[in-house]
């Protein structure tokens, strides 16, 4: 959040908007983007698809019903166990060369993404690929498939 400040002025001119400058909080939420930071319960590549259980990331695992209420985004750095891992919500994920544009993304096992609709387990878009180097994470409700 910026804070302003106005300064006086005379009648012939107009006042002044000031911005402050402010703190980055570890959460960091922009109209475009939205990524947390975690560390990381297991080695994680990138991109993958990152659920979360006792607070740490964890690779997901579509065939397993509960983990549908625990996924939280796409990785987007790699990390080994206890390390910071970089988690994209919602919004653009750059990474070089990772995908394909306009195919749209999904979960599948072992946290990786595929263009390949899911025929069994929980079924979650996680976005679709803009160009070589970007993906717009924006994941859907989860669907448990029979």
């Amino acid at each position: 959040m910026v804070k302003k400040t106005s300064k006086a002025t005379t009648p012939e001119t107009t006042s002044v908007v000031e911005e402050e400058p402010y703190a980055v909080p570890e959460c960091v939420e922009t109209s475009l983007r939205l990524a947390r930071i975690f560390k990381a319960g297991q080695p994680l590549g990138s991109p993958r698809a990152i659920m979360l259980r006792s607070g740490l990331a964890f690779l997901f695992d579509p065939l397993a019903e509960e983990n549908s209420v625990i996924l939280v985004g796409v990785s987007e750095n790699s990390a080994n166990r206890g390390c910071d891992v970089t988690v994209v919500v919602s919004g653009e994920i750059t990474l070089k060369n990772s995908f394909r544009a306009g195919m749209i993304y999904y979960a599948a096992a072992g946290g990786l993404l595929t263009c390949k609709l899911p025929v069994s387990g929980i079924s979650v878009k996680m976005g679709i690929g803009l160009d070589a180097d970007t993906m717009l994470v924006q994941m859907s409700e989860p669907l448990l498939l029979s």
